[in-house]
């Protein structure tokens, strides 16, 4: 246990920092629409996709369902799913630190990969997101054992955990596919193509089958139904890199900087690769059993992949979210480079660089840490706290409080709404007509930045040219609330 005392303890601020949020943070559009849309739906209509859209992300509503079956039902219990998976996140990013590398780079690494404020907001809401990071760093885990020493058990263990991240989010299909090819490659490295790899092509392809019966109709409906819209076609240093960067930043509007840091990061990378290649062509044993070979094999092969897939089928390539599994795969292979290149060129700064590198994204955390907004949905951070004070002020003039908005705030606000918690407002019925505005409308919410991923024109919006008065203002979220609008 002492051997573990600090990651214990470091892993206790962090998991009450993921579980006050549950409770603090305003439901977002995704979740509302996920418990409005899936979660009341059966258990076989949530695999078929009935209604179809890509915010069914299998494994989370099946646990919100399960849970609000117990007699439990609010948000944050919603949320727990992804809570209690930060558990299994942090064992495993221990086990693995633990397991590959010195007393140094692993708590290096353990707080690399629990200190980034955007991969922590998805510990925090009832998204696939995290379900899906603790699966895939569950399996990295078994990956790694199965290198040490063939066995069955890792190796099933290692299959099992990637299919449950790939049900938990579709993204992590690439993923699936370099677990399954290094599995491959390390039996046949190790032993040859003979017995032991035919069993463990025979393990791989029960588990590839399993996995196409339950996800074809699905990403079948979404592709018909032209729902992965969600991504970029600028390629993964601009699409999926830059907007990793700036969102672990919590500023995604301002990717200048992004870029700058992306560019130095993936130089940093390549040079440190360079080096471990080198040193490792100089040792006796077979290179491509090399640790550090295979962790970078695990960040590198899903996104060459989505490259190929973005080539033949025209798929788009990962950006912010849909990228977030690249993140604790960069810092394994980051840090296993690092242990590496400093054992064989004899290096220790390196070790001090990677500590340096630990204590900013520290700095990073304590700048953006909060516990009333997510950086993906900004827009909700203060839709339950405006709908509170509204609703007060409804209660206290014994009358209904009519509200609009611009359509980010849709899905939160009906949710709201819908679910009586407050009692006193009322929604314009006539919310898809955005070329007018109701004059009868006590309140409208409006979001000032635009998501041009998601269609929604900032500019372009009705209330930008209405007479009106700012009832309340958070210009650092883009949060505004009007009145006497004209």
């Amino acid at each position: 246990m002492k051997k573990y005392l600090f990651y214990i303890l470091i892993g206790a601020v962090f998991f009450a920092y993921v579980l006050c949020r549950a409770f603090w943070l305003s439901v977002t559009y995704d979740e509302a629409w996920t418990l409005a849309c899936f979660v009341p739906c059966s258990i076989k209509d949530v695999f078929l996709f009935v209604p179809c859209d890509a915010n069914n992300q299998i494994l989370n509503t099946l646990f919100i369902k399960l849970f609000f079956k117990l007699g439990f039902n609010s948000v944050g219990i919603a949320r727990l799913p992804n809570v209690l998976a930060f558990i299994l996140y942090m064992v495993y990013g221990a086990k693995i630190a633990r397991r590959n590398f010195g007393p140094l780079a692993a708590l290096c690494l353990f707080v690399l990969l629990v200190a980034n404020p955007f991969v922590l907001d998805f510990f925090s809401l009832a998204r696939g997101y995290g379900l899906a990071l603790a699966f895939m760093l569950t399996s990295v885990y078994y990956v790694m054992e199965f290198h040490r020493q063939w066995r069955i058990k890792p190796l099933v263990l290692a299959l099992l955990f990637a299919s449950l991240a790939v049900l938990s989010n579709f993204t992590l299909l690439n993923f699936m596919v370099a677990a399954m090819g290094i599995l491959i490659f390390v039996s046949w490295a190790k032993t040859g193509f003979g017995k032991q790899t035919v069993w463990v092509l025979c393990w791989n392809l029960a588990a590839a089958a399993c996995l196409a019966w339950l996800i074809y109709t699905p990403l079948h409906k979404l592709i018909l139904n032209h729902s992965l819209y969600y991504g970029g076609s600028s390629g993964v240093f601009f699409d999926s890199l830059v907007s990793l960067v700036a969102y672990s930043m919590y500023d995604p509007y301002h990717t200048a900087q992004a870029t700058i840091l992306a560019g130095l990061g993936c130089g940093v990378f390549v040079a440190l690769l360079v080096f471990s290649a080198v040193a490792t062509l100089r040792k006796p044993q077979k290179w491509w059993l090399n640790r550090p070979f295979l962790f970078v094999a695990l960040l590198l092969v899903p996104m060459a992949a989505n490259v190929v897939e973005h080539v033949v089928f025209g798929t788009l390539f990962l950006i912010d979210r849909t990228a977030l599994f690249y993140i604790p795969l960069l810092f394994l292979a980051l840090v296993a480079l690092v242990n590496d290149v400093d054992s064989g060129w004899r290096a220790p700064w390196l070790k001090w660089g990677l500590g340096c590198v630990t204590l900013i994204m520290l700095l990073n955390f304590a700048m953006h840490a909060n516990g009333y907004k997510t950086v993906s949905w900004q827009f909700d951070a203060h839709t339950k706290a405006i709908l509170q004070q509204l609703d007060a002020e409804g209660k206290a003039k014994n009358k209904r409080i009519t509200i609009d908005y611009s359509w980010p705030f849709e899905s939160a606000i009906h949710f709201y709404i819908d679910h009586k918690v407050f009692k006193n407002l009322s929604i314009w019925k006539m919310s898809d007509d955005r070329e007018s505005m109701n004059p009868k409308v006590g309140y409208y919410f409006y979001y000032n930045k635009s998501l041009n991923i998601v269609g929604y024109n900032a500019d372009e919006q009705t209330i930008v040219h209405c007479q009106k008065d700012t009832a309340l203002a958070f210009e650092r979220d883009g949060v505004f609330l009007f009145k006497n609008i004209k």
